[in-house]
Order: structure tokens, then sequence, then C-alpha cells
């Protein structure tokens, strides 16, 4: 099989993409997620209470990334923990992959596919420093895969919106990140929706009911989770200590010195190339 130079620039960009998830292990909450996942394999259960920490031993714990540690300890055991890198360059190909088609889907196949490949480079060069074996990788992964998954089926058909209740359900177990799928849906219906009153088509009526049933479907498959419903409110938490972190640059306040790092401002200049657009 030939292969044309764009094809090689992509090949290239899934190389490139895999390379940087194979990393320094250097993310600390990489080893309290294993020590908690071997905890769990040993035990056979789901920690709901700190069991590692002198001063919060039995303290109420609300393991929202309880299937991800897990994996990671399955995978370590055999592999080492390295396992958690390779894990992340084989999620990192996986969105180059799916941003890939998502692009091509938007712009349609005659698009230009090295304009495509530089738009993937862009994305990998302001990610790349949160590609550290942390279970976000689970929310930008799903992430992708929605964007995709609806843009893959813009007439809202049955077969395909159902994927995403087990998906979401998938989600809510791995990383906190999970109300994010629940936005796109809701931007989806909005959207949706807000088609109808232009055009006012009884198809698009019908659209709009089946990502309506799919988005409240989704909701409740949150609940399928070892914490109950619960796990509704901790979005809420999440914010909360959102705003009490003092030690992670990006949540700086865009007032202070501190937050304009370099990835800072290259995401800057994305978000006003794109608003531009």
């Amino acid at each position: 099989m030939k292969l044309s130079l764009p094809k090689i620039a992509f090949i290239l960009l899934c190389l490139c993409a895999f390379a940087l998830g194979m990393k320094q292990l250097r993310e600390p909450d990489v080893w309290w997620q294993l020590l908690a996942g071997r905890w769990m394999l040993e035990h056979g259960a789901v920690t709901h209470t700190d069991v590692f920490s002198y001063t919060m031993h039995g303290a109420k714990w609300i393991n929202v990334k309880w299937l991800y540690e897990v994996i990671i300890a399955f995978l370590e055991k055999g592999l080492g923990p390295e396992a958690v890198l390779l894990l992340q360059s084989i999620v990192n190909v996986a969105i180059v992959w799916l941003l890939y088609k998502t692009i091509r889907l938007v712009s349609g196949t005659t698009s230009n596919i090295l304009a495509a490949v530089v738009s993937l480079i862009a994305f990998l060069a302001i990610s790349e420093y949160r590609m550290a074996g942390r279970p976000e990788m689970v929310s930008h992964l799903l992430s992708t895969a929605y964007l995709f998954l609806l843009w893959r089926n813009p007439r809202f058909e049955w077969k395909s919106l159902l994927l995403f209740i087990p998906l979401q359900c998938l989600w809510a177990n791995m990383h906190e990140g999970y109300p994010v799928g629940l936005v796109i849906l809701a931007t989806a219906t909005a959207g949706s929706f807000i088609s109808y009153l232009f055009n006012k088509e009884k198809q698009g009526l019908q659209q709009t009911g089946r990502i309506a049933a799919v988005f409240v479907l989704s909701l409740l498959a949150v609940l399928c989770n070892p914490n109950g419903i619960v796990l509704w409110q901790q979005p809420f938490e999440i914010y909360r200590q959102v705003w009490a972190n003092k030690y992670t640059t990006e949540l700086y306040s865009y007032a202070d010195a501190q937050y304009w790092t370099l990835q800072a401002k290259l995401h800057i200049t994305v978000l006003l190339l794109v608003s531009a657009y």
C-alpha cells in the first residue's frame, strides 16, 4: 500500500502522541491511586473510608475514581507502575484519532489532511503537560468520544445515541469530570431544540426528544456507582475544592502574575483563534 505525504504525517502525529505519554512517572497522585487500587483488588471491595492516612483514618471517602484505580493496579501487577504511562500513551493516540475523525466529519472528506494534522499538533503542544498518567485522561478521552459520536450521528438516531448511557455510567465511576459528558449532551439537546424553533420541522422535534431522553437516562446512569445519589452532589464539592486550591497554577486568578504560564498563554491564543474562526 502506497502511503501519501498526508497519511505519513498522520502516522507521525500518532507516534508523537504515544511518545508524549511515555514520560517520567512524576505525578505524585498516581502512587496514592495505585495504593487504593491494590487495596480494592486485595479486599474485593470499594473504599468508602480513608484506610491509609494517620490523621484522617476512618474519614468518609467518596472515591469517584475507584474503577480507574482498580484498572491501573491490575495493569501494575503485570507490567509495573510504568503501565500507567503506557495506558496514557494509548489514550493519547485514541484521542488524536477521534479528534482527527471529528475534524473530517465537521469539515468534510475533502478537507486538507495536513491542516487537520497541524491543528492536532497544536492541541498536543498545549495539553501534553496534563498527559501525566492522571485519571483525567478518562475525561479527556470520553469528552472527545462524545463529540465524535454526536458529529457522526447528526440526526440523533437511537442506535448510536444509546451508547452514551453506558459510557456515562463508566465515566461516573472513573473520574470526577463525568459532568462534562452531561453538559455535552445537554448542549446538544438545547442546540437541537433551537434548530427546531427556526426550522419548524417535525423531524427536528423528534430528534430533540431522542437526545433529551438520552440525556435524562445518562443522568440516571450516574446513579450506578458505589456511592449512589451522593455522586450527583460531587460536582459542587469539586468546585468548592477548586476555589480553595492554591497550588495549581491554572486555577489562579488571571489577575495573578503566576497564572500567566506558557500553557496559559497558548490556551488563550488558541481560544482567540477558534473564536475568530
